[in-house]
């Protein structure tokens, strides 16, 4: 969502304080911050305040099944009709809020923990969070959802109005381009995933053509060369490591045990596509299948205090296996870290470019593209700080593309929280790269850069003049829904999109019955079937939706139904004098609250 964000937010101090207000909720600082920033709000946002000692640092009861019980579809504002939408809409909003929920949990665990090591105190035992009943859940959402509300209009994306009893937030013009990014790259995401699945489920009807009882598990059905396979397609999906950087010889000792954490998964999501549910990890069939029951016991361990729903991998108490509800995507993000340290992830990241400039020069017609290295100012030059990890040329259309690769190991569902420290960090990989490439941009004129480019062009020999005027600026990174956009001049793109692009817009469909994958093709045809046009974000974004089967002619209407929605939700909001507090009588009034989607 916060994919165009204010760029003087960005900058510290502006960063700090949006982040720490999001990150504390209701806090003293908090409701001094909407008392100057959103007067509107501050009544109905200290009132909520009130209640956060019920529900702050709890785990809430998941009201996903229940969303209707928390929130509300508005009918009217006023005179004007709202959409309603369909009830799934708000249960993935239920599901992000529940994830702010536990987010906050684990942050005041944190700092609770640090206070006690400060004062010499015992540190709070773990797993000792405590769970909130079901009322005090649905005040902990909606509190949240005012919070999340109150952030996003001090981001610039929500205008708050107050009107009587009733608080309504809309889109800002910033906030409708992002709503419409992250509505169009939503799809395009989740169609990498049905895509693996519609193979997996492809691969499940095949094995079971060779079960001649028609009584055999799944997992007996599996042979380890299967499970090799699946293992490389769930790095290359889900950890970005491309053939190239698989095979390298000085990564295959990194990613050891990511591997194999990726032929459990493989072989656990084969067993619940087939409707099995659960897999019974016995000697015989680790041994066979050469599963690593060491990797799993350490990855168990280290999750083993996470939400049932952060765990990736559950086990019973019997000892048996399942991934549960979890999506597949976000239970393997979540195990990322217990089978890649910190220093692995920095010395893969180190190889992307890499994997970039190698996918170009073997998989990339010469005629389509040429790669060139990349260069930079150096650590003590003037100036401010520029880097090109490497340069692309599109020969046809003579247009430069300078480049900087980012590799992250952590991806999780792109929540408001992940996108703030993602475009915020100061190392950030979105920042730093978009903050390199727009030094470049502005200093690109100047003699010294301009060497640097021809050399780094070698062969390629082109004029001052038509370099300045046809160069563009790209970050290629790792992380999921990032993607296809503009900030500052800079193209974002994230790596599988990326590379289907230089294939001239490739995408993996499916037109058979059973759901097997045909061989990727680059439909529908654009203009002159040619490269597409990698500075022009847009006309990528509608070309991939046609391509997944998204009609662009109705995509407008679409659009402004999605920026018309709304959900509601009521409050009650205590108003005392200090008399009426100190003698603990308070009235209590309702306040109505009407907020968008995101």
């Amino acid at each position: 969502m916060l994919i165009d964000i204010d760029l003087a937010l960005l900058v510290r101090p502006e960063w700090e304080s949006l982040k720490n207000f999001f990150r504390h909720p209701f806090s003293d600082e908090s409701c001094k911050r909407v008392d100057e920033k959103l007067p509107q709000l501050a009544q109905a946002y200290r009132g909520m305040a009130n209640t956060r000692a019920i529900w702050e640092g709890a785990l809430p009861v998941s009201q996903i099944d229940d969303a209707s019980g928390v929130f509300m579809q508005p009918g009217a504002i006023g005179s004007r009709r709202l959409p309603r939408m369909p009830e799934d809409m708000l249960k993935t909003q239920l599901f992000l809020l529940e994830e702010v929920l536990r987010d906050n949990a684990a942050w005041v665990r944190k700092r609770a923990e640090k206070r006690a090591k400060a004062q010499g105190h015992p540190v709070p035992a773990a797993g000792s969070m405590s769970k909130l009943d079901v009322d005090s859940s649905r005040l902990a959402l909606r509190a949240i959802a005012l919070h999340e509300a109150a952030f996003l209009a001090l981001a610039g994306l929500f205008k708050a109005q107050s009107i009587g009893s009733q608080i309504e937030f809309s889109l800002t013009p910033s906030g409708i381009k992002c709503l419409r990014n992250r509505v169009l790259t939503a799809p395009m995401q989740e169609h990498t995933e049905l895509m693996l699945r519609r193979e997996l489920l492809a691969l499940i009807a095949d094995l079971r053509r060779y079960d001649r009882t028609g009584t055999s598990g799944i997992a007996a059905l599996v042979r380890p060369e299967l499970l090799d396979e699946l293992a490389d397609r769930f790095l290359d999906t889900f950890f970005s490591l491309g053939s190239h950087m698989r095979r390298a010889p000085e990564v295959v000792p990194l990613i050891r045990n990511a591997r194999n954490l990726c032929r459990w998964f493989a072989l656990l999501e084969l067993v619940r596509l087939a409707g099995e549910t659960i897999l019974r990890p016995d000697s015989d069939l680790i041994e066979r299948l050469r599963l690593d029951s060491d990797l799993l016991d350490h990855v168990l361990t280290e999750r083993a205090n996470a939400l049932p729903s952060d765990q990736g991998i559950q086990r019973s108490v019997s000892g048996t296996l399942s991934l549960g509800t979890t999506g597949l995507a976000h239970a393997i993000h979540c195990c990322k870290g217990a089978v890649l340290s910190e220093t692995q992830a920095t010395q893969l990241g180190e190889k992307f470019e890499d994997e970039i400039t190698t996918y170009v020069r073997k998989h990339v017609p010469s005629t389509d593209y040429l790669v060139r290295p990349g260069f930079k100012r150096s650590a003590n030059g003037a100036g401010s700080m520029y880097d090109c990890d490497l340069t692309l040329y599109d020969v046809e259309r003579r247009k430069f593309f300078f480049v900087q690769a980012k590799w992250k190991r952590d991806s999780r569902t792109a929540g408001l929280d992940d996108e703030l420290h993602d475009w915020g960090a100061k190392n950030g990989p979105l920042t730093k790269g978009v903050n390199r490439l727009a030094a470049l941009r502005a200093r690109l004129a100047e003699p010294a850069v301009l060497d640097q480019v021809r050399s780094a062009l070698g062969d390629i020999k082109i004029s001052v003049d038509h370099i300045l005027a046809n160069s563009y600026f790209v970050v290629v990174h790792t992380l999921p829904y990032f993607n296809a956009y503009e900030i500052d001049g800079v193209l974002i793109y994230e790596w599988n999109l990326f590379r289907n692009l230089l294939s001239r817009g490739a995408v993996r469909r499916s037109w058979s019955p059973n759901g097997a994958p045909e061989h990727a093709l680059p439909l529908p045809l654009h203009l002159h079937d040619t490269v597409l046009a990698l500075e022009d974000p847009q006309q990528v974004l509608d070309y991939y939706c046609a391509a997944i089967g998204i009609d662009p002619s109705r995509l407008p209407a679409a659009m402004e139904l999605r920026q018309e929605a709304r959900y509601g939700f009521d409050l009650e909001v205590s108003h005392a004098s200090w008399w009426q507090r100190l003698t603990r009588r308070t009235r209590r009034n309702r306040v109505s609250v009407m907020r968008p989607y995101i």
